[in-house]
């Protein structure tokens, strides 16, 4: 299975192809820093509720692999955009914040606003992300019928 410490080894990227039963095709990355650096292989996972692991350094997310599958690259393709993405959305975000704000009229110390957008503008990719993938896993759920309920 994957393993990272501190963003540097090997972690799981993407979820497509959902099924009824909860499955989903994922790709297991290397990366640095978080950072996917290059594609390992492609796997169709369950979660495993009762595998999570909570330590003292951190914490373990428990799969069931269903399926060893070859390299998805088209999820490749949607981790290495996301990835591009995110660099390129933190900066613009300080840039925008630092010539667009009108930070005297407000009195607000710029290194407040600075962190608060960052803090703010940094997440907004990964909530779009959310949002795709609950409405993935809801169509996969009701595409046979009955709604399930999602976890």
């Amino acid at each position: 299975m994957a393993y990272s410490f501190e963003g540097i080894g090997t972690t799981f990227y993407g979820q497509c192809d959902w099924r009824r039963d909860g499955s989903f095709c994922t790709t297991k990355w290397v990366v640095v820093f978080w950072i996917p650096l290059f594609p390992l292989t492609s796997h169709r996972l369950r979660r495993n509720w009762r595998a999570d692991e909570r330590g003292f350094l951190g914490y373990s997310t428990g799969y069931y692999v269903i399926e060893n599958l070859p390299i998805d690259f088209n999820q490749v393709l949607r981790t290495y955009m996301f990835a591009i993405f995110h660099l390129a959305w933190c900066p613009l975000s300080f840039w925008i914040c630092h010539e667009y704000l009108p930070l005297e009229a407000y009195r607000l110390p710029l290194q407040f606003v600075l962190v608060l957008v960052y803090v703010v503008a940094a997440y907004i990719p990964f909530l779009m992300v959310v949002c795709w993938r609950l409405c993935a896993r809801l169509r996969a759920a009701t595409a046979a019928g009955k709604p399930k309920t999602i976890r």
